[in-house]
Parts: structure tokens; sequence; C-alpha cells
């Protein structure tokens, strides 16, 4: 029941697959919980979008870094997680006896690979040093034995089963409901008033996370400023005619100036047409332009490490460009710290991270609702699965 003839206990802004998380875990605990999203579809920057030929892509590069908590959490949630095949790779800036391609399972932090690089030691040394200093980590021991690992359905997969599983816990979901006018009452003691759509909503609490695209507020007659940092997401789908001359999964690049991520969606897309494409998706850095010139820049780094034939050019190219706020875990602190408890926030910068810090509390609260995840009938726009991740 809402609090004190509210609408809601809980509106939580964004349908991304932690927030739907955190709000079957509050709808678990008899709160009435609704998650609004602007958005035609839920599940953010895990959601699958459609370009000319294809139904259904991944929306951008996705993966869930070894952790042995995230691991376990979706496998209790239903997420069937499988081994990447081939093996996901790290990238080096340049190669050490010849080899650039390092198999994941050999974890060098990125942190530490950086550091390694500007450092002052030989270059053919600091690789093997950042190797040894990362082999020693809890994590890295997990990783060593755990190979990295993707939805088998793709990231849609996720959205559809915590969907699956907020709603079964009674959470209500709504589309196409931005909000705006959002108030905190007086000294942000609540209750909570906002416009999702248009129509008005009161809640006892209101939930944002670290990119929560909201600006500003209102507690009472006082603005609230809601810090972020702005930042730049830059993704580019390359479709391929035919397969390439070296099969991927998942390369993590150190040290390009261009490329952060690449993954290969081929198994994982819904085509219009031809099942030979090849999809790939690239995740540049924010500086990189979205023009010809960065297309065949990005497409000799793929040639170099031959996953790309030297004369192959894709038969059709997508750039998307999202500007997406961010906003540090210390941010989110001091808001919650400062206007509590009319507003609750979520750190959601890292997927893998934030499914670890809170999987005892989602795990424990979720067990009973997994079933209905588990039983939900599968979308119009699934995706194509042949059981491993890469072209075939």
């Amino acid at each position: 029941m809402a609090h004190h003839g509210l609408d809601y206990d809980d509106v939580v802004l964004g349908a991304s697959p932690l927030t739907l998380l955190e709000a079957a875990t509050l709808a678990s605990e008899g709160r009435r919980v609704l998650v609004a999203d602007p958005h035609d579809r839920i599940g953010g920057a895990w959601s699958a979008i459609s370009l000319p030929g294809i139904q259904a892509i991944e929306r951008s590069c996705h993966v869930v870094l070894p952790n042995p908590c995230a691991y376990e959490l979706l496998a209790s949630l239903g997420v069937s997680m499988e081994p990447l095949d081939p093996e996901a790779c790290w990238v080096l800036s340049r190669g050490v006896f010849g080899r650039r391609l390092v198999p994941y399972e050999h974890p060098w932090p990125r942190y530490t690979l950086r550091r390694a690089w500007t450092s002052q030691l030989s270059p053919h040394l600091a690789p093997y040093l950042a190797w040894l200093r990362g082999s020693l980590s809890p994590r890295s021991r997990f990783a060593a034995s755990h190979p990295l690992r993707y939805p088998a359905g793709g990231s849609q997969e996720i959205v559809d089963t915590v969907a699956q599983i907020a709603r079964a816990a009674g959470v209500e979901i709504r589309e196409r409901a931005p909000a705006s006018e959002v108030n905190l009452g007086a000294g942000s003691r609540g209750p909570v008033t906002l416009e999702l759509g248009g129509r008005p909503v009161t809640s006892h609490r209101l939930l944002i996370t670290s990119t929560t695209p909201l600006a500003a507020l209102r507690a009472g007659d006082e603005p609230v400023e809601v810090p972020r940092e702005g930042r730049r997401f830059v993704q580019l789908h390359l479709v391929f005619g035919a397969v390439g001359q070296r099969r991927l999964s998942f390369l993590h690049f150190t040290g390009s100036p261009l490329i952060k991520l690449v993954t290969d969606l081929t198994d994982t897309s819904a085509f219009a047409g031809s099942p030979e494409r090849r999809v790939l998706a690239v995740w540049a850095h924010d500086h990189v332009e979205t023009s010809d010139s960065s297309l065949d820049d990005i497409l000799d780094e793929l040639r170099a490490l031959g996953m790309v034939a030297p004369d192959e050019r894709p038969v059709a190219h997508h750039w998307s460009e999202y500007p997406i706020p961010y906003r540090s875990p210390e941010t989110l602190e001091a808001l919650e710290r400062g206007h509590g408890p009319a507003l609750r926030t979520l750190e959601t910068r890292d997927f893998g991270h934030s499914l670890a810090a809170n999987a005892p509390r989602w795990s424990r609260a979720l067990t009973r609702f997994v079933a209905a995840g588990l039983n939900r009938e599968p979308r119009e726009t699934h995706h194509r699965v042949r059981g491993r991740r890469g072209a075939a």
C-alpha cells in the first residue's frame, strides 16, 4: 500500500536492468513501486535497436567482467551465461615479442596496464609485471578459472528476464514517461511530486542513478542542483557481407587512441535479409568524430589484428552518439545524505560492480520471483542464438 495515500511508495527513474532489480527488491518488501522510463523500450543502454536490414541488434558493446558475485547472481536469476567463443582478448597498444592479443583469462587491470605502458620501464617488461600484479588478486584468480561469459541470448536476455521478475514482484513499469517538475517537498521530507509524461504522480520517495538524465529538481521552493559530468558515448556498428579472416568475440583495447571495446554481434542479431552478414559493434573513445576518416582509421586497426580482411569494407555502417550524464559515487552519497528520506540513489556506472555490490540483498529478496522470469514468453524480436558467440 502506498505511503499515506500517495500514488506510490517509490518512483524509480530509468528502466535499466539494475534499476529493475532494485525496484523488484523494494516491491518484495511490500512497497508499491513505479519504474518510469522516457524511452519507448526498457533496458537503457542494454536494450536492442533496429538498423537497416537488421531487425534487432544490441545497442552497444557489453560485457560482464569476471566477478564471482555478479556471475552467481545472474545465474540465480535464470540468465544463461555462456563462455565466449573464441575467447575474449586484451589488445595491447604494441606487440610484446610480436604478440598483441592476450587472452582475457590473464587479467591485466586497465589501470595497471596504463601505468605500466607510461612508466619508464622497458615496454617489453612492463606488461608482464602488470600481469603478475593483477594475477595475485582474488578477482583475477576467479577470472583465471572462470572464462568471460555472456548471456546466451545477448544483452536483451538480461533485460527480459529482469523485467519479468520485476513485474512478478509487483513493480509497475511505464514507458514513454519522461520526468519533469520534480519536487522533493519542503526540506526534502516529501511527499515527492512530479510529472511523468505530463501526468502528475506522488510518492514517498524518489530513486535516481549515476546516469539519470535529471538536471535539477526542487525541495519545496528551493532549487536542488543535481551535479553531473556530461560524457559523450560514441558507438559504431559495422555490417559486413561475409565473414572476415579471423573470428572474434570480445576485444578490450589498451592504449588505442580510437577504440575501447569491440564485440561481435552476429549471433545475437535478428537479420531481415541474408544470414551470412557479420555485425561488429565498436565502442569508440569520447573524442572520436563520427566521420568517414574515423571509420577508415578504425577499420585499419581491425585489419592490423586480422579481424577484417585487407580489402574488406562494410556493406553498411551506423554511428550512434549519446550524451550521457555521469555522477560519481561521492556525488550520489552527498545527494542522498542531504536530501533523504525523500531521495535515494543507486550507483550504476559499472554494471558488474553494481551487481556484485548488491548481490546479497537482491538475491535474498528475489529468489521467489525467479520462476516468473524463467517462464517468460519470448519477444517477437528475439535474438538468434547459435550457442556460441562470434561470427560463424
